[in-house]
């Protein structure tokens, strides 16, 4: 896999393949001063996802405690890029914790950007 996992500043992500799934885990906090390494993290996850024509990405915040704006917004353009995307692109899906509610509310949110979104609340 070409993507590099995220450490830094109380954040980590990784990524790993399952099949044709690229899954993604984001765990501690992601905090403003996290979005420039986090959007190139994102970038590189949709990069291989193409090279790898995989037919889902599923990202899992249940152990994420906390997610800046800044951060949130990198997701945002994430999903607005896969919108324009006319290769054929993949669905992404997030698998959220029920204990933070926060995480329901945001994802809500995100789901007005893109048709192939998926929640699944653990």
């Amino acid at each position: 896999m070409n993507v590099k996992n995220l450490q830094m500043a109380g954040l980590e992500a990784r990524a790993s393949l399952r099949a044709d799934v690229l899954e993604v885990q984001l765990f501690g906090m992601a905090e403003a001063r996290c979005a420039t390494s986090f959007g190139a993290f994102i970038d590189s996850v949709h990069l291989e996802a193409g090279r790898l024509h995989a037919n889902e990405v599923l990202v899992d915040l249940t152990q994420l405690e906390f997610f800046s704006s800044a951060c949130f917004n990198k997701l945002v353009g994430w999903l607005i890029c896969l919108q324009g995307d006319t290769r054929g692109s993949y669905r992404v899906r997030f698998r959220a914790s029920s204990a933070r509610t926060w995480q329901a509310r945001s994802l809500q949110a995100l789901s007005c950007f893109s048709v192939d979104f998926g929640i699944v609340e653990v």
